[in-house]
């Protein structure tokens, strides 16, 4: 199957599962609110990557930027409500057709967080292992408030990056805004006008991949640093990367890249049905690794012809592609893996984010996407509990109708692999 056509089919897919989003809200839901111990932390930073060139500038000297939200277990009763976006973020136009209908709620503030600006780390004897995160396209962070401020109040320092130029458009402390370039599928990068859309994609890949393992270098940083917030308390000897779509195929590459990384984790971000792909040296990927996406809704016959083929083609090229990626990915993951697939009707792309709930428009569609995030994060947590704190009773098992778990063991175990 093409690069093409696979991308025809998940637009036609998410046309299907997005019509209701299409009609004006009545009243937007609220944020479901953490279920851990702990109070929720969140606070900005800004670096700069003075050994790595900003890649869509013809500056030599231009170095890449970044702005990271981190959230993090807290005390409670500190620090001020963390606003959903910030005032600056409010003004960004793109924002508004990425939360559609329920924008203007965004912008008048009364989507609410469960987190608190800069509040004090919470009292522990022991540190926290520190989760990198990276975000599907077009979204800013705290588009997922509801998955990272549940995986805060379980106890982990979760490092959310802002990879300029590429996910969204970013505001900078000083007032700067980064636009983004969604064009061909990620930014026009400053020496690729004759590069393909596939090499494009790759190239970005590799830059947010390493934007991951500089974020992981500025934690470590800060973890040996008697003035920072989480001095002693982030661990990162224990550390996973995870994202949404494209950003759950940059964790992966990051985790090629990088075995500092202890665990990977993609969310609802496969390539033509297959969790990822080898890196151009043929490397898969040794640590423990899981997959969870959404059970697609049938195609409506005008998709097929579009695509110039019929339903019982699509379905046996699709079981196809699915048994070739259990055969030769998922088994070739030296930590083992896990495909775990949310079968709660009305689930979507946007549901591993706040955009489905956000964008509900009758309270049925709202009980489902709460039910879908619930899950999610549900299973996101046992995932790092399991393979970061070895805490064998965070079992990933099927739950009837509404969750399929399929655990797969290494087949694979040359050393090239590592």
């Amino acid at each position: 199957m093409s690069l093409k056509l696979f991308r025809t089919a998940f637009f036609a897919i998410s046309m299907v599962v997005s019509l209701g989003d299409l009609c004006d809200a009545q009243a937007v839901p609220e944020l479901p609110a953490p279920a851990g111990q702990y109070a929720v932390g969140r606070q900005e930073f800004a670096w700069t990557d003075e050994t790595r060139h900003e890649p869509t500038s013809q500056d030599l000297a231009a170095r890449r930027e970044l702005v990271v939200d981190v959230w993090y277990p807290a005390a409670a009763s500190s620090g001020m409500p963390a606003p959903y976006l910030e005032p600056a973020q409010l003004q960004i136009v793109a924002f508004a057709n990425v939360y559609g209908s329920a924008w203007q709620a965004v912008h008048d503030g009364a989507i609410k967080t469960h987190s608190w600006k800069n509040a004090k780390l919470a009292a522990t004897h022991e540190p926290f292992p520190v989760l990198v995160f990276s975000p599907g396209l077009g979204l800013p962070t705290t588009a997922y408030t509801f998955l990272l401020e549940d995986l805060a109040s379980h106890g982990y320092i979760v490092a959310a990056v802002e990879h300029a130029h590429v996910s969204a458009p970013v505001v900078f402390p000083d007032g700067r805004l980064v636009p983004a370039d969604f064009s061909l599928g990620g930014p026009r990068l400053a020496d690729d006008d004759q590069v393909d859309i596939t090499s494009r994609e790759m190239r970005v890949m590799e830059l947010c991949a390493a934007d991951l393992q500089f974020v992981l270098d500025e934690m470590t940083k800060l973890s040996k640093d008697r003035r920072s917030l989480f001095y002693s308390k982030a661990d990162v000897a224990r550390v996973a990367a995870f994202g949404h779509s494209i950003g759950g195929r940059v964790a992966v590459r990051a985790c090629q890249r990088d075995d500092r990384f202890r665990s990977c984790l993609n969310e609802d971000g496969p390539v033509n049905w297959a969790p990822f792909v080898p890196d151009d040296t043929g490397k898969l990927l040794a640590q423990p690794f899981m997959m969870i996406g959404h059970k697609d809704p049938p195609l409506p016959d005008a998709a097929f012809q579009q695509m110039h083929t019929t339903r019982e083609q699509w379905d046996q090229m699709r079981a196809t592609k699915i048994e070739a990626a259990y055969r030769t990915i998922y088994r070739s993951v030296l930590g083992g893996s896990y495909e775990v697939t949310l079968n709660v009707p009305e689930a979507k792309h946007t549901s591993f984010s706040d955009l489905a709930l956000l964008r509900a428009t009758t309270a049925t569609q709202a009980e489902h996407q709460i039910q879908v995030m619930q899950l999610d994060r549900d299973y996101t947590r046992r995932f790092f509990d399991l393979t970061l704190r070895k805490d064998r009773s965070a079992a990933l098992a099927d739950v009837d109708g509404e969750v399929t778990v399929r655990m797969f063991k290494p087949t694979v175990t040359t050393s090239s692999q590592r």
